[in-house]
């Protein structure tokens, strides 16, 4: 399947799905499915469901059914699609913030580590994209958490661009930065543990952590990590795309993100 790169714009900009002299395309629709199991965090297998396939072809009687193990494949094109689309974001971005936390699932008994970038674009809006969601094994160490870090940095090539790197009141993140150095830096330890501790973006971990228990549900608990990681990330970035929103805290306003630049300014300077 080759996507077409005038099939979605960035920012949710509208566009035209059908034209006066549209023909029906399968590889297209195939992409759209892929997006919306994306972006509802829809099983696999739905799209082998008999009164799915009725009311698509209901809708276009050349519809053609796909099965569960083609619907995951197109999810995954569709996550290495937008993440070239989401680089080239991040490439032009002069700083970038991040903020982690660690989430256990209760269906899977093992532990993700969330990795969000927030950083302003070229037209001066905060934007803000779960760049990992990956899977700590065991003993989940400081340094862990350190590598798993340096690796997402690695992938996503922003290794120097990075602004600060907040904890949200995690114990493996303060050791991963702080405790390993707490003998050379005694004072800014102790200030960095207070600081660390505030809530910098909990609506943002609510949601990330919320999208992770409905795609790791009772019936899923079975999901490889790598799975779980395009799950995560590619509807993250779809409903950004499409301006899906779950509603849960109103928009940033100006003043929310000069608060955030500020408080990420003065830890900066801290550190």
């Amino acid at each position: 399947m080759v996507f077409d790169a005038n099939v979605d714009s960035e920012f949710g900009k509208p566009q035209i799905l059908i034209g006066p002299n549209a023909i029906y395309d399968a590889n297209k629709m195939r992409e759209a499915i892929a997006n919306w199991l994306l972006c509802t965090e829809q099983p696999f297998k739905t799209v082998e469901d008999d009164m799915y396939v009725k009311m698509m072809k209901t809708a276009n009687p050349l519809f053609e059914k796909v099965c569960g193990v083609t619907a995951t494949s197109d999810c995954f094109k569709v996550y290495e699609h937008k993440k070239k689309k989401l680089k080239a974001l991040t490439k032009v971005a002069s700083k970038i913030c991040l903020t982690t936390d660690c989430w256990k699932s209760s269906h899977q008994k093992i532990e993700y580590m969330v990795i969000t970038g927030h950083f302003i674009d070229q037209n001066w809006r905060l934007q803000k994209r779960v760049l990992s969601f990956i899977h700590v094994p065991p003993p989940r160490t400081g340094f862990d958490i350190a590598e798993c870090i340096y690796k997402c940095l690695k992938e996503w090539e922003i290794e120097d661009k990075i602004f600060t790197i907040s904890a949200y009141n995690a114990t493996y993140n303060d050791r991963a930065w702080w405790n390993m150095h707490k003998l050379k830096y005694r004072v800014l330890s102790m200030m960095a543990r207070d600081v660390l501790a505030i809530p910098i973006s909990t609506v943002a971990y609510e949601a990330t952590f919320s999208v992770g228990g409905r795609v790791i549900d009772p019936y899923r608990a079975s999901l490889a990590p790598d799975t779980v990681h395009m799950l995560s990330c590619g509807g993250d970035w779809i409903r950004h795309l499409h301006r899906v929103k779950k509603k849960l805290k109103k928009e940033e306003s100006p003043t929310e993100i000069w608060n955030f630049l500020s408080f990420n300014l003065e830890f900066r300077l801290l550190y």
